[in-house]
């Protein structure tokens, strides 16, 4: 246990050490805690801190033995701050971040705690921080919507609603009108507007790679257990269907 932690120290240590030769103001501290995502927690709550950055790629054996272990799905769940994922270096020779802001206009609880408005001022500013360009998308799946198996219990076909044209029609125009509002109030240009019909994972992952992405800033809600169980959480899903970095952002704290 001590020479690991002594490794592990001596690894904090070098990492300290490169950040403060930026005059960038470094406190380190290690800490032994099951679940780990918790004492991370715990930790920024303690600090007062705004901003959690773990990060999501492959680890040496010595990172893992830090970092690597903690849930991070747990801890996007959990965590009150804006928790920023790590996946991706940016190349070298790159100027400013391409940042994609995902949201969900027609969701009206979403709607209801300003999460979209919230989302697009971390993603503006994260790519204004050195001249980077935001995007702006959202994803919806027309035509049907199915129940959840859940619901109809685990042998029985689940029901199938099917929506005429005319209603497709109004609901794409009403997507439309509603980036087109925030897109606006955020100077994002309409060739950088996104709406795409199909998952949200696939049709996003298509998009970061076209668009060569290195930021998506997402929502992240806490829902029910029952919903929880039946559709997963879409910024754990984002996390992994993406080769970028993730930045999920929690509405505001609602008064008492």
């Amino acid at each position: 246990m001590r020479r690991t932690a002594g490794k592990l120290e001596s690894w904090l240590g070098e990492k300290a050490a490169q950040l403060r030769s930026k005059d960038i103001r470094v406190e380190t501290e290690l800490t032994w805690h099951s679940p780990r995502y918790e004492a991370i927690i715990d930790k920024a709550n303690k600090v007062n801190a705004s901003l959690i950055i773990r990060s999501a790629r492959h680890h040496s054996k010595l990172e893992r033995l830090l970092v690597s272990a903690t849930d991070w799905g747990k801890l996007i769940r959990h965590a009150p701050q804006t928790v920023w994922l790590v996946k991706k270096r940016p190349a070298a020779d790159r100027t400013g971040l391409n940042v994609l802001a995902a949201v969900d206009p027609v969701h009206a609880e979403e709607k209801k705690l300003g999460l979209d408005q919230r989302i697009l001022a971390a993603a503006s500013s994260i790519a204004d921080m050195d001249g980077g360009k935001l995007h702006l998308f959202h994803a919806w799946q027309p035509g049907a919507a199915i129940a959840p198996a859940i619901a109809a219990g685990p042998h029985v076909p689940m029901p199938i609603v099917r929506v005429d044209d005319a209603t497709l029609k109004n609901m794409r125009e009403q997507r439309k009108q509603l980036l087109r509002e925030l897109s606006e109030s955020f100077g994002v240009p309409a060739e950088r507007v996104h709406l795409q019909e199909g998952a949200v994972t696939s049709v996003l992952d298509e998009v970061v790679h076209e668009h060569d992405i290195d930021v998506v800033v997402a929502g992240g809600m806490s829902r029910g257990r029952l919903e929880r169980l039946v559709i997963g959480s879409t910024a754990e899903a984002i996390l992994e269907s993406v080769d970028c970095d993730v930045v999920v952002v929690k509405p505001e704290k609602r008064g008492k």
